[in-house]
Parts: structure tokens; sequence; C-alpha cells
């Protein structure tokens, strides 16, 4: 969403299918515009700086973790903000200093959750992730109120430790299952894994003497490790367990005694389909008692142990693989412990741990004690006291290489933190890691000063007196240190364990704490009143950026924390503290296959104790109420698993003999009197994205698309998607898997299904694009398109229409023979080759399509009209016009109706008195069959006729055949109306319909003859004129002669006429007159024109005929008998 502020764009998205958004402050924009209004809530409350308590119906919601950072050279740095209430129904954030002219963007937290039940307490201490974002947890409850599903093991007993294993849907909110692993005793999961089928694989440990509890005749031993294996389908998880499956097995015990004491590491093989005959290959390490354990044979007195175990799903079987177990052999006195193991790529798998010895020796010579390897890192085969080892494997052949790395005093693994029990601790996890190119990081703690460091790393100066963590990378063939710092740290830390991005990031995790003593004079009762030892880390862009812990005499607590080095540990990527105000165990991170590293264990959410005086007097700490713990509020994203704490009091405390007080007590040599430790616990996980930035935004445009290529040349439109990253690619870029999710509905090409592909974001680059194209479909549909990057998952959605969207009519009723069009719409502009879009009716007989039966939409356009004929009909009909393409019909309906009579014509409309009028009778439409019409003059005037009296319109023809009006001289002007109409009997049903005809009474009112006296056989002419323009078709003048057998009106062929017709427009007219002889003399004829009923509306003109004269001659005059002579006779003469 752009610009909802000025400068200011917000992006709301999925991740892994919870709802997020972010604000982007551009440059120069002010991040105090953003003003949010939570619609519905009943209350606003800002409970600190980064949580905000949101009133509603269903009870208090909470929106915490908030977190905003900027770009800095490639690096996240932290800009301090908060919320800020603006009024009762806003609320807005106030940001800390921060540089103005780079982008800014508020809550980027990936996820953060506590985890588990109520009334009680829980701990996470392994967490895994799938390719598809699920996340797997396991670790234990005593929580009387927990989130279980159905599983093999039933409900829990409330008694004691019951062991989960749940699996969160890619939101992490919600449950696909939760299982609990339970006996008579207790029972927790320390490690899980996904093997390479994606089937999961739970380690744990037990002092249950009836465990596994679904076997009919369980193992009576107690103090054991149990081995659970989970097929990947939710189906079969959630099913009791069918003949041992899935796999659960004790491990490393007889009936009666229990011989191993602890799992230190847990891992699977990458390779392990490549293994002959196995489905799976394991790899334990730990310690055993004396005896060892009979999956490896008793090899001595060493309790440190590797163990793979080949697994074999056809037979639900173990069997050891010896050249890849064994004990770790020391010669001597001195005695190994092993804190971490790690395959590479290629199935190999390092070992390292702590070499604990006395003096100085050169393990390069005979009886060494501790085996090492030549062609080592320098002083790689030199012991000095306690020593870091490390050693490399082939699932094959056996040790390739065995080194030892420390200094000149002690230099140790940890793989533990300190526990509120005294002296207590508890195993952090793996204390090396690998990356791609078969690398291995190794975790450690190191007081020497001489401690191998490499130039220019974070933590290269060594401060005499301090007692380091130390990150080491060595080179896969063991030759080189690659890099070899400290961690700056200080007082009391101790390193859970290690792990390594695919970028060579090293992620360190641990827990922090202090040491009280009493200062001066005891108090009484008996409390510290002073602290030494304070753990301390490098903080950068810290979530928590200080350890905190009650002020004495409270007791001490733990910080949990959690550090990022770059791949070439030359600068800290992040350092923070992980925690509250109480307790938290954190166990070695992990990092899944998209770069995301998860961070969790367990924090006290309330503890209270009581102490004693001398006198017995009572005393609770901190008071009657107890403190409340939990994380940091930014630790907690909105829409967490389960956002709040475990609450105060009620059932489910756990009350303790033993824990806080005593640990001071034994730190300070003292003791007293106390009353029992009160507290409660969750399990938390958080997911940080260090390495690799965000998807942030996932769009497709258009966001909908016909399917298909409507010119049937394998070319159909696409949709561009666009991924937009949170940060720019790293180096190499950034590849986003695409996944579409119905084949059938799209596809990544264009001409063949490919529903999975990659784009990449280029090195330096935030966005790319790919395309998306729609198969063909008949009606809408919707495709999900998939953007994962590394368990970072985006989700779009593409709507998949048929490329015809309808079809509309224009009218959609016409009366018969009228024609309707159509216009065709498609759902996207037409391809270069055009659209050909199919027509069709289902009532040929009514309707036809002048243009052909089909019609193509241009190219680049949208829509295309059509033309539609249609027939008569005799009642009212309808029927469907059909565009096809591509397999979709597109319908609309067309309604026809019946012709009725629509107009009269008379041609011409005016006409002059005693003429004729050409009617014709048009429908408004075709006839459906044939049509009398009945046609009259209104009230029957006398002297006019019409014939024929009655037409008939043919079937399909829209008019009449034509009629005449005869109308009769009228002595003034009128209108006469002629009318038309159907009848059915005596009853009209259609009409009438009429047309005027104006009937002019025009007079002659002049007539002239010139010259009036003529010679027999002349002629002269006569003008007529008219008392008004002659109307169109002329008026006609009738002529009498008084002689006819001496003068009469003649044409122009000398025809006797009767009458003339002055032309339309016109007012006069001539008429020629031509005389016979007269023979008696001269003799006069009256010419008489006139218009009406009788000559004596007319004008008259006496015309003298001349008397007829001529002359006789013979020639010649005098002839002989027989001869002959010419008369002559010549007229007028």
């Amino acid at each position: 969403m752009n610009g909802i502020y000025k400068g200011v764009d917000a992006i709301a998205y999925f991740e892994n299918k919870t709802p997020r958004y972010d604000f982007i402050v551009k440059p120069g924009a002010d991040a105090k515009l953003i003003n949010l209004n939570f619609k519905g809530a009943s209350s606003l409350k800002v409970v600190d700086d980064h949580r905000l308590e949101i009133g509603t119906v269903l009870g208090a919601k909470y929106q915490q973790g908030l977190f905003a950072y900027q770009m800095v050279g490639g690096k996240q740095v932290s800009v301090p903000v908060k919320f800020k209430k603006v009024d009762e129904t806003h609320v807005g954030f106030e940001v800390g200093a921060y540089d103005h002219s780079k982008t800014l963007v508020i809550d980027p937290l990936v996820y953060g959750t506590y985890y588990g039940g109520d009334q009680g307490y829980d701990e996470v201490r392994g967490v895994a992730a799938d390719s598809l974002g699920s996340v797997y947890l396991t670790g234990y409850t005593k929580s009387r109120i927990y989130p279980i599903l159905f599983g093999p093991f039933g409900f829990s007993t409330a008694v004691g430790k019951d062991a989960f294993v749940s699996r969160l849907q890619g939101d992490a909110y919600n449950h696909d299952y939760s299982i609990l692993v339970a006996g008579s005793g207790d029972e927790q999961g320390n490690f899980i894994q996904l093997d390479p089928l994606g089937n999961v694989w739970v380690v744990g440990s037990t002092n249950s003497t009836n465990f596994p509890p679904f076997q009919s005749a369980p193992t009576t031993a107690a103090g054991n490790i149990w081995v659970l294996r989970l097929t990947k389908s939710v189906s079969t998880i959630l099913t009791p367990f069918n003949n041992g499956l899935p796999a659960l097995t004790r491990m490393g015990s007889s009936v009666t005694t229990p011989r191993i004491n602890a799992i230190t590491s847990f891992n699977i093989r990458p390779d392990a389909t490549v293994i002959p005959g196995a489905t799976v290959r394991l790899l334990f390490t730990g310690s055993c008692t004396t005896a060892g354990i009979a999956e490896l044979g008793n090899f001595g007195n060493k309790g440190a142990f590797y163990l793979s175990l080949d697994y074999t799903e056809s037979t639900n079987s173990f069997n050891a693989v010896g050249g890849a177990s064994g004990y770790i052999q020391t010669g001597g006195a001195a005695t190994p412990s092993i804190t971490g193991a790690s395959f590479d790529k290629f199935g190999n798998f390092f070992l390292n741990g702590t070499l604990t010895a006395t003096g100085n020796s050169d393990t390069a010579g005979a009886s060494p004690v501790f085996v090492t390897t030549p062609g080592g890192f320098t002083n790689s085969r030199l012991q000095r006291g306690k020593d870091i080892w490390v050693r490399k494997y082939s699932p094959e052949s056996g040790l390739l290489w065995s080194s030892l790395l420390g200094g000149a005093t002690d230099d140790v693994t940890e793989g533990f933190f300190k526990t509120h029990a005294a002296g207590g601790t508890d195993i952090g996890g793996t204390t090396c890691a690998t990356d791609p190119a078969g690398n291995v990081y190794v975790l450690g703690r190191s007081a020497s000063f001489d401690f191998p460091r490499t130039r220019g790393v974070f933590g290269e100066a060594f401060i005499s007196g301090s007692n380091y963590l130390t990150v080491t990378k060595i080179s896969s063939d063991g030759s080189t240190i690659l890099y070899s710092t400290h961690l700056r740290n200080s007082g009391s830390v101790n390193g859970s364990g290690i792990a390594v991005d695919p970028r060579g990031n090293a992620y360190i995790t641990g827990v922090a704490s202090a040491t009280y003593f009493i200062s001066g004079t005891a108090p009484d009762p008996i409390e510290p009143n002073a602290v030494t030892g304070v753990g301390s880390i490098p903080t950068q862009d810290p979530l928590r950026a200080a350890y905190t812990q009650p002020a004495t005499p409270e007791t001490r607590t733990n910080d949990g924390f959690f550090l990022i080095l770059n791949p070439d540990a030359t600068a800290l990527l992040r350092g923070t503290y992980v925690g509250g105000i109480l307790d938290e165990g954190v166990f070695a991170p992990y990092v899944d296959n998209g770069g995301d590293v998860w961070v969790f264990g367990w924090v006290d959410t309330w503890r209270k104790y009581t102490v004693f005086s001398s006198t017995g007097t009572p005393t609770d700490r901190p008071d009657a109420a107890g403190r409340t713990g939990g994380l940091d509020a930014p630790f907690i994203t909105n829409l967490a698993f389960k956002q709040g704490a475990e609450p105060n009091g009620g059932p489910g405390v756990e009350n303790e003999n033993s824990g806080y007080f005593l640990t001071t007590l034994a730190e300070v040599g003292l003791g007293s009197v106390h009353g029992p430790i009160s507290y409660r616990r969750d399990g938390f996980l958080l997911r940080f994205r260090e390495s690799l930035p965000l998807i942030s935004n996932l769009t497709m445009n258009p966001a909908s698309i016909p399917g298909g290529d409507p010119s049937g040349l394998s070319s159909p439109p696409a949709s561009t998607g666009t991924i937009t990253l949170s940060a720019p690619a790293p180096t190499g870029g950034s590849t986003i898997t695409l996944t579409l999710d119905n084949a059938t509905l799209a596809s990544f090409q264009p001409a063949s299904s490919l529903t999975t592909t990659t784009v990449t974001v280029s090195e330096g680059a935030t966005t790319a694009n790919f395309l998306v194209f729609g198969r063909v479909v008949t009606g809408n549909q919707t495709v999900n398109i998939r953007a994962d990057y590394g368990g970072n998952v985006k989700i779009a959605s593409l709507q998949i229409t048929p490329w015809l969207k309808s079809v509309v009519l224009n009218p959609t009723s016409v009366i018969g023979g009228n024609p309707s069009s159509g216009i065709v719409t498609l759902n996207a502009a037409a391809p270069a080759a055009g659209a050909i879009v199919t027509l069709g009716t289902d009532r040929p007989d009514l309707f036809t399509f002048p243009g052909g039966a089909t019609v193509t939409v241009p190219s680049g356009a949208t829509q295309v009209s059509f033309a539609i004929d249609t027939n008569g009909v005799v009642s009212n009909d309808t029927g469907s016009i059909n565009a096809t393409l591509l397999g979709v019909t597109r319908t609309a309906t067309l309604g026809v109706t019946p012709a009725r009579l629509n107009a009269l014509t008379l041609t011409p409309s005016t006409v002059a008195a005693g003429s004729t009028s050409t009617g014709r009778v048009t429908l408004d439409g075709k006839a459906g069959a044939d049509m009398v019409v009945d046609l009259r003059v209104q009230n029957n005037p006398a002297g006019y006729t019409i014939t024929p009296s009655q037409v008939t319109i043919p079937a399909g023809a829209t008019q009449s055949p034509t009629f005449t009006v005869q109308t009769p001289f009228e002595s003034a002007n009128v209108s006469r109306a002629i009318l038309a109409e159907r009848k059915s009997g005596s009853v009209v049903i259609d009409g009438p319909v009429s047309g005027n005809l104006n009937v002019l009474a025009i007079l002659v009112n002049g007539f002239i003859v010139d010259p009036k006296i003529i010679a027999s056989g002349g002629t002269t002419t006569g003008t007529i004129t008219l008392s008004n323009a002659a109307p169109t078709g002329g008026a006609r003048v009738q002529l009498n002669s008084s002689r006819p057998d001496l003068l009469n009106p003649v044409d122009t062929n000398g025809n006797i006429i009767s009458e003339v017709v002055v032309p339309a427009g016109q007012t006069t007219a001539t008429v020629t007159l031509k005389a016979l002889f007269a023979l008696t003399g001269d003799e006069v004829a009256r010419i008489t024109a006139w218009r009406g009923p009788s000559m004596s509306l007319g004008q008259f003109q006496d015309v003298t005929v001349q008397a007829l004269t001529y002359s006789l001659a013979i020639n010649p005059t005098e002839v002989t008998d027989g001869s002959t002579a010419t008369g002559t006779i010549t007229i007028g003469a």
C-alpha cells in the first residue's frame, strides 16, 4: 500500500500464514505521521514501550515485539522505537534518533512466542523446521493444561515430567499435532531432527520403569535414553502405533542397569538415502558408565562415546556402524569428554570435546595421551593441560584427522549452561558445526593468552585474566585455522552451542550468570548482599541490551544471550541478551535450510520464596505476591502461538526445597532456614532472520489473467510476479523457489506444465520478476503462487479467468425484423493474432449474423461488436445468442416481439383537389405472417376513393403494396386522414395508423390567350394562372373549347388534350391552342380553363379564327388532248 501517509508505505503480508505488517518510512518522511486506529477495540493501553494491549470482546489482545531498523552497510541497524498513545482510539510511534537519509523499517521481527501449557511449567529443548516452514519442537511439560492433540500416547497424567513432540504449522500459530511421551516417571525430549525423507526423530531421556508405555513388556530399568521416530504424515502421527511403528527404542541399557549417562548431541546424516540397505543414519554422542554399552562393546573405562546407528525402515531395526562408532580413547590419566558432532554434506562427521590431562606433551611421540594425526594446523599436536580436541571421521574408513586446539592454560568446550539448582548445569547442545564447504566451527572457552587467534578478527586482543568464549573455523582437511576469535565476553558466561548458516555466519547461544556473596557481617536472615562475576557479552542491535537481575538480597537469576559472527569473524552482526528479569535457559541454536536461526529454551515467568530470621520471622522474597518474569515484550510477536506468559498463582505452581536459595547459600558458604521455592515456567521459541533478507512482498500484476491462447499459437497472456526483499540480495543473489498449487490452472511456462521453478534476485537488488501463464479454464479459478526463500514464505493469489468475459446485447429486445447488436468482451487485450470468437444461436429460424458466424477481437482490443438480424414473429418469442472461445460460452437472451402497423405514408402528402396520392402502409418490423390491412378515409367524406381498400403485407415484408387515393374537387383547402388498421372480425387489433392528405382547393383566377386572333390552321398560347402555387404532383386544370371543330388545346405532339398540369410550386402553366379552318368567314371559339366541379368556377377567353382565304393557279393554262396541267391552291393568299 503506497503512500498511506506522505512518504510512508505499508506492507501487509503473511509470514508463513501469519498476518504481519511493516511500515516503510522513506528518506525524509516523518514516522510521526503514522496513526493506528483499531476499529472495534473497546480500549487501547500502552503496557510498555514495545507492547500494546487491545481490548476486544474476546478479551485483551496484544501487539508486541515492536522493532525498527535501517540497513547500513548491508547490516540491520536497530533504531529506538516505542508505542505512543495519541488518544483513546489511536496509537502512533515515537522513533528515536536515526539517519533520515535512509529508509526506516518498523516491525520486522519474524516470530517470537511462548510455548507450553498453563498451571505448571514447560521447557522447549529441541527445534527443527522443514522446507515448508513447519516447526517441530520437543521438550517437556509439567503443566496441568497442555495443548495436546490425540496421539499414540494418550493424555498427560500430570504426574512428573512428560516429553512432548509438536509440530506447528508454517505460521507457527496452530498445531498440526502435539503428543505426549509419558511413563510412570519423568520423560523429556532433548533433541529433534528431520531425516532426508521428512520423518521426525526425537531423542530423550526417561527414568520410568514402564517405558515405552505401549509395549506389552516395557523395560523396567530407569535412567535410559529413548529414540522416537514419527512418520512425515500427520495422519500417521495421529494414529496409535501399529506393529511397532513409528520406531521407539531405548538405548544403552540392560534390563537392570542403565549405562548411558547423557546424550550430548544428536545428528542425522544428510545424504542418508545413499547408505546401502539403510533408510537413515543416526549419530549420537555422549557419556556412558564404565561398563560401556552393548551397541559398542566394552572398549575400556572411558565414558565418551560416539555411536552411529543405521535404521532400516522395512524391518524397523537398528544396526551399529562399526567404523563410525566407538569410544574416545586416551592414554594415561587423561579423560575425554565429547560435547559436539556435525555431519558435512558428504556424510563425513566431526566430533569435538575436551581432553582433561595434566602437564604438557607432544602427542606426535610414542604412547600419546591423545591420538592426533600429522598435517594439522600449527601446534595441533601439542597437549597443554586441558585442551579442545577436534576430529573428522569418514563413515566408511574411520578417523581422517585428529587435532588439539588450545594454549598454555586450560581450554575447553562447554555445550552446557548453569541452572538455578545448586551447582547444577544443563546440556545446551552441540559445540561444533559445519558449513557447505565442509569446514568445521568449534565453540570453546579459553583462559590462554596464546589461544590461536587470527589477524583482524572481532576478538583478536587478549585481556589478561579473561576467560573467553571462542569460535574457531578449521578447514575441511584440518590443515588450516581459517579464523579464530574470542567473543569479548567477561564474567560468568557459558556457551550452550553453535550453528552455522549456508553463508558461514556463526550463531552462538548461551547463558550469563553471576555470583552473590556476603560483604561484611552476615545479615539476619542470612542472604547475600553483594554480587560478583556478572556475566557480560558484547551487544550489537540488541533486542535486550542489558543483563538484569533482582537486586540483593533477592537471589540471582540468569540471562540467555545470542551472538552472530559474520563469515570471516571480523564483525559481530548481532549481540543481544535473551530473557527477562528471572531465569532463562537457552539451548544450542538451530539454523534451518533457509538460513533462519531459531533460538529456544525456557523462561521462568514467576517465582517466590520465603526466608526465616534466627527468631523464625518469615520474609517473602520479593514480597507476598512474588515476582513476575517472562521474556521482554520485544521477543513476543503478534499472533504468537502463546502470547502471554504463565499466569501467577493458582494450581500448578512448582514447589522445590532446593534451587535458587540453596545456590545462593552454596555460593556464600552459609546455611539458613528457608521455605520452598515456588515458580512457574514457559518454553519459548524465537525465529530470527539475520543472514538473509525477508520476502517482504509478493505481488501479481495483473491480479487476474485469462487462461490459454485464443489465437491457438501457444502464447497465453501472463501475469508478472514481483518478489520484493526486505534488504538487498547478498553476494551471489537470492534464489527463491516458486510453486503453483494447481497444475491445471497455471504454469511457469507458456506451452507446457511447470509448477515449480526458481527466480533469482540479483546481488544488490531487492526485486525480481517472473511470469505465470494461465491454462484454459471454464470459470473463474484462483491459483496460489508460493515463494519460499529458505522457509520464509509468501503466498500471492492469481485469478485465472476464461478469455471470454461476456457477451452483451443492445437492445435486449427488438421487434421482429429489426437488428440488434452484440458486444463481445474479453478479460484481457487480445494477442497479436487476435481472438476469434464463434457466434451461435439456439434459434437459427429467428436470428442470423450478417457478418458471418465468427468475429475477431483485434490485437490489443478487449471488445468487438457484431450485428444480429431478426425475423418476424406472430407472438412474443426469445432466443439465445452465444459467443464461444476456448471452450467457454457466454450467452445473452434476445427477445423478439411481433411487428405492428407503424406508419401510413402518402406521396404526395399534399395534392390539389381532384388529384390522386399514392399510399403505403409500413410496419415497425417484419411481418411474422401475411397481414391484411383495411384502408379508409376518416369520416368517409364524399368523393374520395381508395383503390384497393384492403392491402396484404406478405410474411417477412416490412411494408404493403401501394394504393391510390383519389380526391374530389374541394371548394376549400382540407386535410383528410387516411387510416390503416388490422381487424379480427370487427375488433381492431392493430392500429389505426394514419397519414394526413392535404387537399388544396386551387382555382383558376387568370387565363390569357395571346394572340386572340389567329389565322385558320394557326396556333396561339394560353397562360393559366392559379390562385396558389401548385402542390407536389402539380395541379390539374381542365380545358374546354366551345368549338372543338374550330379551336382545341393540344400537346406538343398536336394531340388534343382536355387538361393541363401546373407544375409543383408554380402558379402558371401554358397551353397551345390549335385552330382548324374557318370556312364561312371569321369565326369565334371560347376556351375555358377551370378547376372544380363546374366550368363556372373557371376563366375563359374568346379566340377569333380568321376565315380561310386561298387562290387557285393552273399551269399551263392550255393543254392539248392527252396532256396534263398542274393546279396549285395557296391558303391565305
